[in-house]
């Protein structure tokens, strides 16, 4: 899982309750990112059965500041500038297109890191005497629920109580392409081989209902009359839209999409799109591909799924040409 800031379901009007996406907890603290990854605390939250843990650094700028995220596969990454790089001596890697950046991954689950390691011993001596205090949001979950974090005394708690993310609720008429309507129908045709293109729409077709969804997700209805030459419209979408902000796991993100599928395979849903915003400064964007800003770099870390009939989707990925992931356009059939 990578750290989610916003997970956005936007669908065709209808009268479901909100899925209950934003009921897990997360904590605000500040610490050395040393009590994170000491042993005890691993062992206690992040390789625990069934455990899921995530923590990433708020307040700071990935382009300028070291920052550190803690994946729920036992991976901590660091993104840091040439010069911390030096003082720390951990392996890592030079950030491609940003001579001053560096990425650095240690594995929390390897057999390297125990106590008795040698680089378990360096990685706690560096991380405690060349990096200073950073705030973080954490998050457990064990089964998809939230879990108790039984933090150490000398992490400071930032909220006297655990947080939720914060849920709005939006309705908009907007003109929708015609291309989302092409999608939609084809969707409904007999399901081919997966992996095979069952729309026949374009690549415009794609992108003006990329752009489209983007729009709703600004509160850009679009209503006033396109001009000449502009992508064709059709009758205005009643789209209700409900957005969570905060520090959302991958499980709530998971939970968006099948709400999302289930009213379009059997609510008579015609459409729905999910949109996960990742934080703008994670040093880490999805699948652990390193995240950053600068020359042929998007600096994004968003991507888009819509839910389509016939157990179709379009995953839309935002990406600049140095970046370690790239977009996908074609449907293929759900898994």
């Amino acid at each position: 899982m990578s750290p989610r800031q916003g997970a956005r379901l936007v669908v065709r009007h209808s009268s479901f309750g909100h899925p209950n996406i934003g009921s897990r907890e997360y904590t605000l603290v500040r610490c050395n990112l040393a009590c994170l990854v000491e042993h005890d605390f691993v062992e206690r939250h992040i390789r625990a059965e069934a455990a899921s843990f995530c923590a990433v650094s708020v307040s700071t700028k990935n382009d300028e500041d070291d920052s550190a995220a803690i994946l729920p596969d036992g991976k901590l990454h660091l993104a840091v500038s040439k010069e911390a790089y030096q003082r720390l001596g951990l392996p890592g890697a030079h950030v491609l297109h940003n001579p001053d950046r560096y990425h650095i991954e240690v594995d929390l689950f390897g057999r390297s890191y125990e106590p008795e390691a040698p680089f378990y011993t360096k990685v706690m001596a560096r991380l405690r005497s060349h990096t200073g205090p950073l705030n973080f949001l954490c998050i457990k979950t064990i089964d998809g629920a939230t879990a108790d974090i039984g933090f150490p005394a000398e992490i400071e708690l930032l909220h006297n109580s655990q947080m939720r993310p914060v849920f709005t609720k939006t309705d908009l008429r907007s003109p929708a392409p015609l291309a989302l309507s092409t999608l939609a129908r084809h969707g409904r045709k007999q399901a081919a081989p997966q992996g095979a293109d069952l729309t026949g729409a374009s690549t415009d077709d794609y992108l003006a209902v990329y752009e489209w969804l983007g729009g709703l997700s600004c509160g850009i209805t679009g209503e006033e009359a396109p001009a000449e030459g502009v992508v064709k419209v059709q009758e205005p979408e009643h789209v209700t839209g409900l957005t969570y902000t905060g520090l959302l796991p991958s499980c709530s993100a998971m939970d968006a999409v099948h709400a999302a599928r289930t009213e379009v395979n059997e609510a008579g849903c015609a459409w729905a799109a999910v949109h996960v915003w990742g934080f703008r400064d994670a040093p880490v964007s999805w699948h652990g591909a390193r995240h950053g800003h600068g020359p042929l770099l998007g600096g994004e870390n968003d991507y888009t799924v819509l839910l389509l009939p016939g157990d179709q989707y379009v995953l839309y990925v935002a990406a600049g040409e140095g970046d370690h992931f790239s977009s996908i356009g074609a449907p293929v059939k759900a898994a």
